[in-house]
C-alpha cells in the first residue's frame, strides 16, 4: 500500500513538472511570435494589436495619437554589397537610434523587410515629425563600420476618431514614399491626407532640425540665429530674389547642425579641447552634409 502510494506521488510529481514544461514553451512560444527575431522589437502582428489598443483608447480619452514609420534607403544596395548582414546590422542600427530618441512608453514593432514603425500615444503630428526627424538625422550622422554612411527616410501621420490600424500605416506610408522623393522626413495629419504645408515643402522638416540642434546646445542655437540676421541682411543688400535670400537663411540656421552628433564632454567642455577632441569636433561640418543630404 505504502508503495503504490509512493508510486502515485510519483506520478503527480511527474505530472506537474510536464505541465509547467508545457506552460513554459507555450509562454516561449507565445513571447517568440510578439517579438521579431532580428530587431527585438514587436512582430507585426504584436504591432497591429498594440496600436488597436491605443487608437481605442485614444479614441476614448480624446488624446492625440501619431505613428512614424522609418525605412532603410537602399536595402536591395546594401544586400548586393554585404550580403544579408548588410541589411540586418542596418535595420539593427535603426531600432538602436529609435531607443534612443523615442519614450518608454511609445512602441516599436518591425513592419517590413527594411521599415521599422513607432507608435506614439498623446503625441501630435508636429511632435511625432520632430522625433522621426531626430531619428533620421541621427542615423545619418553615423557610419557603420564595413557598410558606411546608412540614411532612412520616414512618413509620419496623427490618427483622426474614426482611423483604424490600416489607415493609420497607409497614410505614413504614403508620406514615407513622398520623402522619398522630397527628402527628409513628411508628416499628415487628420482631416486631410495631403500635401501638408504647401509652399515649402520642407518647412516641417527645416524647424524640426532647428529645434533638435537648440535642445542639444543652446548656444550653438543662438549663434546660429545670429548668423541667418547677417547672412539674409548681407543678401538683402546684395539685391538678391526673396527666394534667395529665404535660402541662405535655411543655410545659415543649419550650418552647424552636425553638432548633434558631437559627444557633450566635447560640445560643452568649459576648457580647452585636446588634439583628440578637435579632431571629433571638425567632423560636425562633414557630419551635417550627410544629415541635410539624408
Amino acid at each position: 500500500m505504502l508503495k503504490r502510494s509512493a508510486e502515485v506521488s510519483e506520478l503527480r510529481a511527474a505530472l506537474a513538472r510536464a505541465r509547467a514544461e508545457v506552460s513554459a514553451l507555450e509562454a516561449a512560444r507565445s513571447a517568440h511570435q510578439r517579438t521579431d527575431a532580428l530587431t527585438g522589437t514587436h512582430s507585426e502582428a504584436a504591432f497591429r494589436a498594440a496600436a488597436t489598443r491605443e487608437l481605442e483608447r485614444a479614441r476614448r480619452s480624446g488624446a492625440p495619437l501619431a505613428l512614424g514609420l522609418f525605412d532603410v534607403d537602399g536595402l536591395r544596395a546594401l544586400a548586393a554589397a554585404h550580403g544579408p548582414e548588410g541589411p540586418d546590422r542596418a535595420l539593427k542600427s535603426l531600432v538602436s537610434v529609435l531607443r534612443g530618441e523615442l519614450r518608454t512608453q511609445d512602441v516599436v514593432g518591425r513592419t517590413g523587410p527594411g521599415e521599422l514603425a513607432a507608435l506614439l500615444p498623446d503625441t501630435d503630428a508636429a511632435g511625432a515629425l520632430a522625433a522621426a526627424t531626430r531619428t533620421v538625422a541621427a542615423v545619418a550622422a553615423s557610419e557603420l563600420p564595413g557598410l558606411g554612411l546608412v540614411t532612412v527616410s520616414a512618413g509620419v501621420a496623427s490618427a483622426g476618431r474614426e482611423i483604424g490600424v490600416d489607415t493609420l500605416l497607409a497614410a505614413a506610408a504614403d508620406q514615407l514614399a513622398r520623402a522619398r522623393v522630397s527628402g527628409g522626413c513628411r508628416a499628415m495629419g487628420p482631416p486631410r491626407f495631403g500635401e501638408g504645408r504647401a509652399p515649402h515643402a520642407h518647412q516641417d522638416v527645416i524647424d524640426a532640425l532647428s529645434q533638435a540642434l537648440a535642445e542639444r546646445d543652446r548656444y550653438t542655437a543662438e549663434h546660429s540665429d545670429e548668423v541667418v540676421g547677417l547672412s539674409t541682411t548681407v543678401a538683402q543688400q546684395l539685391g538678391l530674389e526673396p527666394q534667395a535670400v529665404e535660402q541662405v537663411g535655411t543655410a545659415a540656421l543649419l550650418h552647424d547642425i552636425g553638432k548633434v552628433a558631437i559627444p557633450d564632454a566635447i560640445l560643452h567642455k568649459a576648457g580647452k579641447l585636446d588634439p583628440h577632441e578637435w579632431v571629433l569636433m571638425r567632423e560636425h561640418p562633414a557630419i551635417g552634409e550627410r544629415i541635410l543630404k539624408a
